[in-house]
């Protein structure tokens, strides 16, 4: 069972990303989803400090061992700080995304126009969701838990049955075979 928490007070991408306002300035991260999608970071490349960004603008990214992905600045401004702590440690994406993960602090140009063009909490667990129904494809079902006490939302992503048996018209695709790729080859 894969339980996400998407924490009330923060505003979220439809790249997930979070995006935390405080005092003057920020703070962005990826969220549960993708660190949990991802699964484990192993390589953390943050902007640079005095960077200009505008909204949606690749800010960095995140590598794991599945895939290497790209980081979006959910809000146009100026890259006040870097989480230097990632360099050495990335995997603090994986094991604190909205606390010691957080990955670069923006002084934001237009805050209020970017935050409207996020979701809120409730907004984007309703945005999971329907991710979710189309996960069917992958593996994947997902049912939210509407109430929580915390002010976080769990999901259940309960596997599938294999491809095959959600469709009479799935075939196996033929084994692999090293002359089946290279015909000109003559093995021998």
């Amino acid at each position: 069972m894969m339980k996400l928490m998407i924490p009330k007070e923060l505003h979220y991408s439809h790249e997930h990303e979070w995006v935390r306002v405080e005092k003057g300035y920020v703070t962005i991260g990826i969220d549960d989803y993708a660190q949990q999608a991802l699964h484990e970071v192993v390589y953390v490349e943050p902007p640079i400090v005095g960077k200009k960004v505008t909204f949606m603008e690749v800010l960095g990214t995140v590598e794991s061992i599945k895939a290497v992905s790209e980081v979006f600045s959910p809000i146009a401004g100026e890259v006040v700080e870097v989480n230097s702590n990632l360099v050495t440690a990335p995997e603090l994406v994986n094991q604190d995304p909205y606390g010691e993960g957080w990955i670069a602090k923006i002084r934001p140009v237009n805050l209020q126009t970017d935050l409207e063009q996020l979701m809120t909490a409730d907004q984007y667990a309703d945005y999971l969701n329907t991710l979710g129904k189309k996960s069917q494809v992958t593996g994947f079902s997902s049912p939210f838990e509407t109430s929580s006490s915390s002010g976080t939302w769990s999901w259940d992503a309960t596997p599938l049955p294999r491809r095959e048996a959600l469709s009479p018209h799935y075939r196996v695709p033929p084994r692999w075979s090293w002359d089946s790729c290279m015909p000109h080859v003559k093995s021998g």
